[in-house]
């Protein structure tokens, strides 16, 4: 703002009612709130070469911006993340607390007060970096099982297949669902993959090599795939549950139940949703990880800069 303006609009403040002046107050504090969510992190180093000599080159929008002292490029806190030239972030704050809460998007959207697909947007760009972020190097006893959803074109206008009547609940067959492949430690630490396609040894292997350590026990429960997978690893470091032996003995440490009750938490939590399109699923699926992880963690700060700077909240967590 122009100083003239400035010192101009100053002296209509007087004038002002108490309604008005509460709403200033109001509008202040929100501006001031998600600027400190963001704009008081200091890069470690620069985005576009990985400096870690930076200068600071005034203010944009709000955030302070750097200047790398060896590419001499310019960038802010966002630069290369999810949430980079994004607007509105007087509303940020509103939306990280109804996705805590897990609102839909129409409800998202009048509490932030924006048109609907601005909140279908901001729920994807804020989910982006979370599906990345899985925790590396599981130790102790790890189990891992596989859930499935149907298939979804929810949202597209060319269905690739004949429509289902009444939403297909009856589907039996794999080859109409998706798996969710999970592994998780007795410590409530977790990764994921979502396996599109009819095989889960791929997905399965890379998970396992990509976030467990050498000496963590894995338990799976016995299927073909998964077995394969888990022996590939490392043949000396599994063990397969079939069946009722997935549900463990009382008092024996080897069971598979720690990550059924993880899938079962996420069914529950997904319903909410009435479906979701499969494109889609791996970011409900670190949404639902995520919440889980932190305990429900209601602070809209953190999940803020959870969404384009995890490894700040959490240093154990690898961007896959």
């Amino acid at each position: 703002m122009i100083i003239n303006d400035f010192c101009e609009w100053i002296q209509k403040i007087p004038g002002l009612t108490k309604r008005q002046r509460l709403e200033c107050i109001a509008r202040y504090q929100r501006q001031q709130d998600v600027p400190a969510a963001i704009a008081d992190v200091k890069p470690g180093c620069c985005p576009h070469c990985h400096h870690d000599k930076l200068w600071k080159w005034g203010h944009a929008s709000g955030l302070q911006r750097w200047r790398c002292q060896q590419c001499h490029k310019t960038f802010n806190i966002l630069t290369g993340t999810p949430l980079a030239r994004l607007r509105k972030k007087d509303c940020w704050l509103d939306n990280a607390e109804a996705m805590i809460a897990g609102f839909s998007v129409r409800r998202t959207a009048r509490k932030c007060g924006v048109h609907r697909n601005t909140s279908f947007r901001w729920r994807h760009r804020f989910l982006r970096f979370q599906q990345r972020a899985q925790f590396g190097n599981l130790s102790g006893i790890a189990e891992c099982d596989t859930t499935y959803f149907n298939r979804s074109e929810k949202g597209s206008r060319n269905l690739k297949r004949k429509p289902r009547r009444r939403g297909g609940d009856g589907i039996k067959s794999h080859k109409y669902k998706v798996g969710v492949i999970t592994v998780r430690d007795r410590s409530g630490r977790g990764a994921d993959r979502v396996s599109l396609g009819s095989c889960q040894r791929g997905p399965a292997k890379d998970l396992f090599l990509s976030h467990l350590r050498a000496d963590t026990l894995l338990l799976t429960d016995g299927s073909h795939e998964l077995c394969q997978a888990a022996d590939a690893r490392d043949p000396n470091a599994h063990m397969a549950l079939p069946g009722l032996k997935s549900r463990g003995i009382k008092g024996c440490p080897y069971h598979i139940q720690t990550a059924n009750g993880f899938h079962a938490q996420l069914k529950i939590w997904m319903a909410r949703f009435h479906g979701v399109a499969t494109r889609y699923l791996a970011n409900y699926v670190a949404w639902h990880r995520h919440l889980v992880e932190r305990n429900h963690n209601d602070d809209p700060n953190s999940f803020i800069q959870l969404s384009f700077n995890p490894l700040s909240i959490n240093p154990q967590l690898t961007m896959t």
